[in-house]
């Protein structure tokens, strides 16, 4: 017995029950319940400890959302229809007849968080993305809209993102298995790094 009267298990080695980190980011990155937040945290370990600079870069712009000037990933550059909210009719598209400028307006760059998309990737539902007031206020002049344009995107495609990100963090998790590479108890030996 101790001084606070009940005995205490032995102390293991804090990596001693851990599975190996490789094979744990293979099976939660194939497994649809496992956000993918956490995936990529967990990923985010594995990156920095085998010092791969370019991939623990990626997963922190997924986790934390892309900067303005970084180009995005393909996966993050969506097409979308144009919007406005007519007061009796919801959303109604907005037709452009110039090709150029349909193609840029309906061109929708999306950087946010993985979090923040996760929550929003509902099969069936509309997400609404606003323009830059730039382009909004040239589409309310040359279009001589009385609404407020919107890019909305659907559910599926957000989906389609995420699924983007999990295959690519599973490729990777993959091809580290298949050098070898496993992260016993969450360390990696010098010869996997």
């Amino acid at each position: 017995m101790t001084e606070t009267g009940y005995n205490r298990p032995p102390l293991l080695p804090w990596n001693a029950s851990m599975p190996a980190l490789i094979p744990e980011l293979i099976a939660m990155a194939s497994d649809p319940t496992v956000k993918t937040p956490d995936l990529l945290r967990k990923a985010m370990v594995a990156a920095r400890q085998l010092k791969q600079r370019e991939w623990a870069t990626w997963i922190g712009y997924e986790l934390q959302g892309y900067p303005d000037d970084i180009d995005l990933p393909p996966y993050r550059v969506i097409r979308c229809e144009l919007k406005a909210r007519n007061p009796f009719h919801g959303l109604i598209p907005i037709i452009i007849n110039h090709p150029e400028y349909a193609e840029a307006v309906t061109t929708c760059r999306i950087g946010q968080s993985i979090s923040g998309l996760e929550d929003a990737a509902i099969p069936g539902k509309n997400v609404s993305f606003a323009l830059p007031p730039e382009m909004m206020a040239m589409l309310i002049q040359d279009l001589n809209l009385s609404m407020e344009p919107k890019r909305v995107v659907g559910g599926n495609q957000i989906c389609a993102l995420i699924d983007a990100v999990r295959n690519k963090l599973l490729t990777w998790a993959l091809d580290l298995a298949e050098a070898g590479i496993q992260g016993e108890g969450m360390s990696f030996t010098p010869q996997e790094q």
